[in-house]
């Protein structure tokens, strides 16, 4: 392909050596830059970067091979992680992140999915994750399930290659070529990536940008509380007016993309999450008891 997203592509099946490209193929291409991916039929595949020079002649073509600019000398394998996998993924983002997460929370984190993302390998061992989440949200008013993408990383030693060969874009362009887009398990994929990833990203034509989150802060009010609103704590006997604004709130965004926020989902998220406490108060009219918020609360220090 002329392109590193191989697309469009010309796609040649017959044996070949997995760090070549035969000159039956080459041969009828032009000078310039070529992307290639040799595969193998159990999954394994070799990137390669070429390049024909344009002192090339149509004559020479059968006698000089195209230089290699870029080689994987080496073989990478896409593998999709599973619950199976939880001990090596958790050794990987140690060695990515510097410290060591909570089981539990990991096993919170990707529960829903029998697929929690892609692996990269080499010689086995787990080089590059690319972590997938599902969520329930309403896409236009509609009800649908969209992943959210989280703890990307590649092991420190193999963070050299920032381009369409590294193990970044090789991780997370499976992962979204094989489950994201229309008619295939996920619509849409969304995410909140730190400064770098999000970057790198963008330039290899991973992500765009589509919103941003705002800071807002406000002095506390030297007032008495107002006497038209009551504020308690939320208990589990509150689920009906969860539902309620929920659904208040998704009519209110039909125009949007809006993460689910019904009962099962506030329980979850923040009752039951295994290594933060939250604080939630369910506020409502004083003289009708009508359901207006919730809040959530981190108490921090």
């Amino acid at each position: 392909s002329t392109n590193p997203l191989l697309i469009p592509a010309a796609y040649h099946s017959s044996t070949v050596a997995p760090h070549s490209i035969p000159s039956s193929v080459w041969s009828l291409l032009g000078a310039g830059r070529y992307w290639a991916r040799v595969s193998h039929p159990n999954g394994e595949w070799s990137h390669f970067t070429w390049e024909i020079p344009k002192s090339i002649s149509k004559s020479g073509l059968e006698l000089l091979a195209p230089k290699q600019v870029r080689s994987a000398n080496r073989i990478l394998h896409l593998d999709w992680a599973h619950q199976a996998n939880e001990a090596e993924l958790l050794d990987l983002f140690r060695a990515a992140f510097g410290y060591q997460m909570n089981p539990e929370l990991w096993r919170w984190k990707y529960h829903a999915f029998d697929t929690l993302g892609a692996l990269v390998r080499h010689n086995g061992r787990a080089i590059a994750f690319y972590g997938a989440m599902p969520r329930p949200v309403h896409l236009f008013g509609s009800p649908a399930t969209a992943v959210q993408i989280g703890d990307v990383m590649v092991l420190p030693e193999e963070r050299g290659m920032l381009t369409r060969q590294g193990l970044f874009f090789l991780a997370a362009k499976g992962f979204l070529e094989r489950f994201v887009g229309h008619g295939r398990t996920f619509p849409l994929a969304f995410g909140f990536p730190s400064e770098r990833p999000f970057r790198l990203g963008v330039r290899l034509g991973l992500y765009d940008k589509v919103g941003e989150l705002a800071q807002i802060n406000w002095p506390a009010l030297q007032a008495r509380p107002s006497y038209r609103v009551r504020l308690r704590p939320l208990s589990t006997n509150d689920s009906a007016a969860v539902d309620r604004l929920w659904l208040e709130m998704a009519d209110a965004l039909q125009d949007q993309v809006v993460g689910v926020r019904d009962w099962p989902y506030v329980q979850r998220r923040y009752m039951q999450h295994p290594t933060i406490s939250y604080q939630l108060y369910l506020i409502t009219s004083r003289f009708t008891q009508t359901p207006i918020g919730i809040i959530v609360i981190r108490v921090l220090e």
